[in-house]
């Protein structure tokens, strides 16, 4: 699987306001996709292959206001915020530990995949 640099994800096409981002891809590399991404099939993210080809994500979060990333994979939710990548229970822990149980970041994850197509 080919692993993508920023510079080449910067290049891709736009089409009707959407990048298009090619199948078995491996974008860990990546920390900032922008707005309206398509994953093609077989994608992944640090080996963790993405399923329903789409990521979400909120902005603004914490003492540093940053963007919290979700992708659901094979191997369930994986989330990206600042320099942490893990999965959901590993980040869950991580924020409790780090600002406790009633933690924004644990309240937008929620947010983002409580309604999963």
């Amino acid at each position: 699987m080919e692993r993508i640099t920023k510079k080449e994800f910067n290049a891709l096409e736009v089409v009707n306001g959407i990048k298009r981002c090619p199948p078995n891809t491996d974008y860990s590399l990546i920390f900032d996709f922008g707005k309206r991404c398509s994953f093609g099939e077989g994608c992944s993210i640090s080996q963790h292959k993405i399923k329903g080809f789409k990521i979400r994500s909120i902005s603004g979060l914490g003492e540093y206001k940053r963007t919290l990333y979700v992708w659901d994979t094979e191997d369930g939710f994986y989330f990206q915020a600042g320099c942490r990548f893990s999965g959901k229970e590993e980040f869950y822990a991580a924020c409790i530990d780090k600002y406790g149980e009633d933690c924004t970041y644990i309240k937008a994850s929620e947010f983002l995949i409580s309604d999963w197509d």
